[in-house]
């Protein structure tokens, strides 16, 4: 018993010596002491936030800086043959690449705070890019809008932007443009079948106010051919719409609403690094290879965030930050979509990216639909030779799963 009394003893004299080398005489002083580390160290943290914040905005700044005014006009230069190349004229469809803007809507010119783009959606047409991803939600007050999760965080007018790629095709009737819709109900995450009722008919009802719907083309069956892209111009039905929810299909909402998953098969869009890009070639496969529209999401959640990883390269260098490494700029972006096309044996018809206007895309889809070796060898068998001497194992492995 002496000696646990004298254990015991000795280590309050310790606990009371360490106490003292922290400058603190009593134990409240030493919680007034633990307290103060504390708010040392939030104040560390919050000094640190702020430097992040603070670079963030600076990059936000000369992003916005250095690119043109949003485009007034809609008018390109008078050029022939389909999407400016004379040659994609005879081609399907399905045969031509197109360059296409993720989350479309969240633009900085556009008002969009977290923005995924710096130039505005009109930028983007004039600029170039054919295929246009738009988050359409029905809000709390039962109207449309364009937003991201939220609607609050900021937002797009739908029918101003249908009325934007209507005023593009009158002035541009040569140009083929591809919209996909993805549906929401701003941060509800459970809703009944009359809301999305609601929404299927406000969306029919936007487009034909709109006058949008006499240029859009209906395609009668996802195993059909596709036609032409001068066909298309001859129709005078130049823009195809995509719809992500099934319901437009199976309720016929309207013919040229077309279901995505009956349509186009595309990669994961939730992956978070480069190093999981340059993994991932899995396609979600629908019908014969022929038939279905393949889309690559070449972008990851940085992007989400409004982080251009082409411009913090030297952030991410200085301190080893991987996640955020540049994945818009060849040869990275085109070794991912190239390698993809070949080991799995699709052409590549969208190519979808944040932050186009600083990235590689259009001298990529370029590439794809000049380069006779492309043209001549898709639809094709993948490629096992290429497959199995890939830096990365894994994409030979998914690339044959059936």
């Amino acid at each position: 018993m002496y000696r646990d009394i004298a254990s015991n003893k000795h280590k309050f004299l310790e606990e009371v010596t360490f106490s003292q080398s922290c400058g603190c005489q009593t134990a409240r002083k030493c919680s007034i002491w633990a307290l103060s580390c504390a708010f040392n160290s939030c104040s560390v943290l919050s000094m640190m936030a702020g430097v992040l914040c603070v670079v963030y905005l600076t990059c936000i700044v000369i992003e916005t800086g250095v690119v043109a005014d949003c485009a007034v006009s809609l008018q390109l230069p008078i050029r022939s043959g389909c999407n400016g190349a004379d040659e994609l004229c005879p081609r399907r469809y399905n045969e031509v690449a197109y360059a296409t803007l993720h989350n479309a809507f969240s633009t900085t010119q556009n008002g969009i705070f977290f923005a995924q783009h710096r130039s505005c959606m009109r930028s983007a047409l004039m600029g170039g890019m054919r295929g246009f991803m738009l988050d359409v939600h029905l809000t709390t007050s039962n109207t449309l809008r364009l937003c991201h999760s939220f609607c609050w965080l900021g937002s797009v007018s739908l029918d101003d932007t249908l009325l934007m790629f209507k005023e593009f095709r009158e002035n541009n009737p040569r140009e083929i443009v591809t919209i996909f819709i993805e549906t929401g109900f701003d941060g509800r995450l459970t809703v009944d079948n009359s809301t999305k009722t609601t929404l299927s008919l406000l969306l029919k009802k936007s487009f034909e106010l709109s006058g949008l719907v006499q240029f859009l083309f209906s395609h009668e069956s996802a195993t059909k051919e596709w036609p032409s892209l001068s066909c298309m111009i001859a129709q005078d039905r130049q823009i195809v719409v995509f719809v992500d929810a099934g319901r437009f299909s199976d309720e016929g909402v309207a013919p040229w609403l077309h279901c995505t998953c009956l349509f186009v098969s595309q990669t994961k869009w939730n992956l978070k690094t480069p190093k999981q890009l340059s993994e991932d070639c899995v396609f979600h496969r629908i019908w014969k290879k022929c038939r279905e529209l393949s889309l690559i999401n070449h972008f990851t959640i940085a992007g989400s965030l409004g982080i251009n990883t082409g411009s913090l390269q030297w952030f991410a260098k200085l301190f080893s930050v991987s996640e955020i490494g540049n994945i818009n700029h060849i040869p990275f972006l085109q070794d991912r979509v190239l390698s993809c096309s070949k080991c799995s044996g699709r052409f590549i018809n969208f190519v979808a990216v944040d932050f186009w206007e600083s990235s590689d895309v259009l001298k990529l889809v370029e590439t794809i639909n000049t380069k006779s070796t492309i043209q001549t060898s898709y639809p094709h068998h993948p490629d096992v030779a290429f497959c199995n001497n890939h830096t990365n194992t894994k994409v030979a492995e998914r690339c044959f799963i059936s």
